[in-house]
């Protein structure tokens, strides 16, 4: 096939700069994710990344053979 890439639906990568200032000074604005969901959230990031650990931790062993199989 003429003009055939071998890399074909493979995306290419780009690199962004990193920001000056340390990502520890940002603050994400969630205004409209809020607005588009109608949800405020409940807990904040670091109660939920714990909550995420500990549900992690506490299901492995379930889902470990499962992972393994796909």
């Amino acid at each position: 096939m003429t003009g055939h890439s071998p890399h074909r639906g493979v995306a290419e990568s780009s690199r962004t700069p990193t920001p000056e200032q340390p990502t520890s000074h940002s603050h994400a604005d969630i205004s409209t994710a809020n607005a588009l969901l109608g949800d405020e959230p409940t807990r904040d990031i670091r109660e939920g990344v714990r909550e995420f650990i500990d549900w992690d931790q506490a299901t492995r062993e379930w889902d470990e053979p499962l992972v393994r199989q796909s």
